[in-house]
């Protein structure tokens, strides 16, 4: 059973279902006939034949609107049609796989080693750059330590007192951020360039993000600190009752200086990606 593009079964259908059927319609009068952008012929074209079912009218007033779009949007120069899809689909099959070449990487055997050492260096020196932290914060505020951070890492705790274990804290924390960060930077820098070359744009980008995460930390505890005990921090009774904490501007700023930290190191990662460049070339 074929559907006439006036009858009633297809104006039950949804709008959507409607307007991909027109516009195939459209799609297959073009390639059929080859039109170019002058469409010579087209007022003798018996577009009943591309739509069986559909009657002379019908079938001459979806031509007609067809053929209208088209004089509009096709310049005199232009190709025909079948070589206007063909060129749109190679476009989008080209951009399909830029993408899968940007989200699955074909990397080389070679550059496996490195690229992983560069990940795990980051991971070490950002869990260190944690640990460090998290001594400095956990001499502000303990409280942030035993009434939060304790009970969220409480499966690390082996007993070895209050400072170790805010130390561990503070590197389970940050690994992750610095194995992701050394990551991104060695694929970026590691192609096209020398390694020594590349080694020492990633080292200069390493000391960018955590430069940066640490001066956001500063300004962190700077912006606390100038708020002083008696500011008002009515948006965080809910924490300081289900975490009973007793003073409550240290835990704040301790608050702030974390956040802070974080939001530094994404900002650092986005500053070395942008001033520090590779090499265009091999060298």
């Amino acid at each position: 059973m074929h559907l006439s593009p006036g009858s009633n079964a297809e104006k039950a259908k949804p709008r959507w279902h409607r307007w991909l059927r027109l516009s195939w319609f459209g799609v297959a009068n073009y390639t059929r006939y080859n039109l170019t952008s002058k469409l010579p012929g087209c007022d003798s074209v018996n577009a009943a034949a591309v739509w069986p079912g559909a009657s002379q009218s019908q079938a001459h007033d979806l031509q007609s609107r067809h053929l209208s779009l088209a004089h509009r949007c096709f310049r005199p120069d232009l190709q025909p049609y079948t070589s206007l899809v063909r060129s749109v689909i190679a476009d989008a099959i080209h951009a399909r796989r830029n993408v899968l070449d940007y989200l699955v990487p074909q990397i080389p055997l070679k550059d496996i080693p490195i690229l992983l050492g560069f990940a795990l260096l980051g991971a070490i020196v950002s869990g260190a750059y944690g640990v460090a932290h998290d001594q400095i914060t956990y001499s502000i505020a303990p409280e942030y330590f035993t009434n939060l951070k304790f009970k969220q890492f409480h499966w690390l705790d082996r007993g070895f007192g209050e400072r170790t274990f805010a130390g561990c804290i503070g590197f389970m924390a940050t690994w992750w951020v610095g194995l992701i960060i050394g990551w991104i930077l060695a694929r970026r820098m590691v192609p096209n360039q020398s390694r020594a070359r590349a080694s020492r744009k990633i080292l200069t980008c390493f000391a960018v993000v955590f430069a940066t995460a640490f001066l956001f930390g500063l300004a962190g505890n700077v912006y606390g600190f100038l708020r002083g005990p008696n500011a008002d921090y009515s948006n965080w009774n809910w924490a300081f009752t289900e975490y009973q904490i007793t003073d409550q501007w240290a835990f704040v700023r301790v608050a702030y200086i974390h956040n802070a930290g974080y939001l530094g190191g994404v900002v650092g990662l986005i500053l070395a990606c942008i001033f520090v460049k590779p090499d265009k070339s091999p060298q």
